[in-house]
């Protein structure tokens, strides 16, 4: 399952509630694939339904569990957290087990009980921080920064909690657990708040007398949280896309009308779409980052979110390399015969498709992979199988060669010019993309499934005709030859399970 921002679902039906040694591959699962959330479901032998809904969260893990079948389950508990036994101790107790009996039946060492629970919307992280003075103090490298602001907020502490970051002191003021203002070299307010989150070390101490003098802070502690994971995982996703603040950020040429932007964009976390539209409007293909976040005066919590959804929704992207300066005496552009570009590309293509042929790709990707830096490269290889009573197809119930033409020109319309549309073994597709790491290939076979699926030569309302399969060089496999083999494989996987998308990656789960 998959949402338009790349991020993906995960449900499983448990045969009963999870062991402390499962939540432990959980944690593992959770790390390894960081742009899933897994929801498992499990029924009690009181007929009583649950749900653990887990998800990465920059470097720890989001935990929520919800009683009741959907849409009608309410929300048991949250926290985010590494620490296994406080997540465990929570699920034991919400289903109603007895702490002791339910680790003797996992097989787990007899341990002292921790403390009870708190209400099922109260984080629990770190409850214990705050036994003695000497836990007013520490290193964020041993305690974590989310479970130090829980544990001040749980305790309904007063008073001033300070950092020392790397790039200066940081200051966060509590009022009976509640965030009321904060100050940092770069930032104020809740701005500040979400810049301590992505610290991983750092001296910290707790001072209850000192009181704040002003409140710049109106969200309660768990949205902050919350939201703070968000952006540090969003400006992850940047950093691995190769973008700093240097990066002349460029528009793919994807033309869009305003409604299908909001669409493309459209997010999980229901985000105001007015940032995002900000930013794509000031991209112009020669502004760097740092000039266009100068320009529109934008908090970082803003811009980091806005320009990752715009990114993953394919309508931004990264300019290679700095545009030159202007040269110090003119140069006159040399004049290109335009024949000779177009009879290099049908000596690529096929005459009949326009699609490019298979012979041409495997040249094409040969040379990527001579030519290719570090960027990711993703294969999408697909089947399209319309009803039998098409008008379109021939004998053998196969798209005419005039059909494959209008459905390689519709897919094209949504595609980058860098992306090569070709045909593969037998009747099969192939769509390779440069610098795309696999959520957002998979992104992009979503949206040629929405095109395709809207009337195009009998393929309108049969969702079942379609197959793709997508692989990932180097995420997946090492080489060209692994990468076809991946991509082909996952696609026959996706035919075979009656999935419209299967990528290589999730085969083995």
């Amino acid at each position: 399952m998959f949402n338009r921002t790349g991020g993906r679902v995960k449900l499983l039906r448990l045969p009963a509630r999870p062991t402390f040694g499962e939540l432990q591959n959980y944690v593992a699962m959770a790390t390894k694939d960081r742009e899933t959330r897994f929801n498992y479901f499990w029924t009690t032998q009181r007929n009583e339904e649950f749900m653990l809904s887990f998800k990465s969260a920059a470097d720890t893990v989001e935990w929520r569990m919800y009683q009741g079948a959907r849409p009608n389950n309410r929300e048991l508990w949250f926290c985010i957290t590494t620490d296994l036994r406080q997540v465990y101790t929570q699920l034991v107790r919400a289903v109603g087990e007895e702490l002791s009996a339910a680790m003797q039946a996992d097989g787990m060492p007899s341990l002292a009980e921790p403390p009870a629970a708190q209400p099922a919307q109260s984080p629990q992280s770190g409850q214990s921080l705050l036994k003695g003075a000497e836990a007013l103090s520490g290193n964020l490298s041993i305690v974590h920064i989310t479970n130090l602001l829980q544990s001040l907020s749980l305790g309904q502490m007063s008073g001033r909690l300070q950092i020392q970051g790397p790039e200066g002191t940081i200051q966060i003021f509590f009022d009976q657990g509640t965030l009321v203002h904060a100050t940092g070299p770069n930032s104020i307010g809740i701005e500040c708040v979400y810049e301590a989150l992505g610290l991983k070390e750092g001296l910290f101490n707790f001072d209850p007398l000192i009181k704040p003098t002003q409140k710049t802070i109106h969200q309660a502690v768990q949205s902050a949280l919350m939201q703070g994971m968000l952006i540090l995982d969003k400006a992850q996703f940047l950093s691995s896309s190769g973008i700093d603040q240097d990066s002349i950020l460029t528009r793919t040429g994807i033309d869009v009308s305003e409604a299908d932007f909001e669409t493309l964009v459209a997010t999980e976390e229901d985000m105001d779409l007015a940032p995002m539209k900000r930013i794509f409007s000031c991209i112009d293909n020669r502004r760097t980052l740092i000039e266009i976040i100068a320009k529109l005066q934008m908090p970082r919590s803003q811009w980091v979110v806005g320009l990752a959804n715009l990114i993953r929704a394919n309508l931004v992207g990264c300019a290679a390399e700095v545009p030159a300066s202007k040269p110090a005496f003119s140069v006159a552009p040399k004049k290109l015969d335009q024949g000779l570009l177009e009879s290099s590309l049908k000596l690529l293509t096929r005459p009949d498709t326009g699609l490019y042929s298979y012979q041409a790709l495997l040249f094409l990707l040969d040379y990527e992979m001579k030519g290719r830096g570090h960027g990711p490269l993703s294969l999408i290889v697909f089947e399209l199988q319309p009803a039998a009573k098409s008008s379109l197809l021939t004998s053998r119930q196969q798209l005419t060669a005039g059909a494959i033409y209008d459905l390689g020109r519709k897919i094209s319309s949504i595609n980058r010019s860098s992306d090569i549309l070709a045909h593969f073994e037998g009747n099969d597709f192939a769509l390779l993309l440069r610098n795309t790491k696999t959520p957002e290939a998979s992104i992009t076979a979503d949206r040629i499934i929405s095109l395709l699926s809207v009337g195009t030569g009998g393929l309108e309302g049969n969702p079942q005709s379609m197959a793709f399969g997508v692989a990932c060089l180097p995420l997946d496999v090492p080489d060209m030859f692994s990468l076809l083999s991946a991509a082909e494989l996952a696609k026959n996987h996706a035919k075979q399970k009656g999935l419209p998308v299967m990528l290589f990656r999730d085969m083995s789960q």
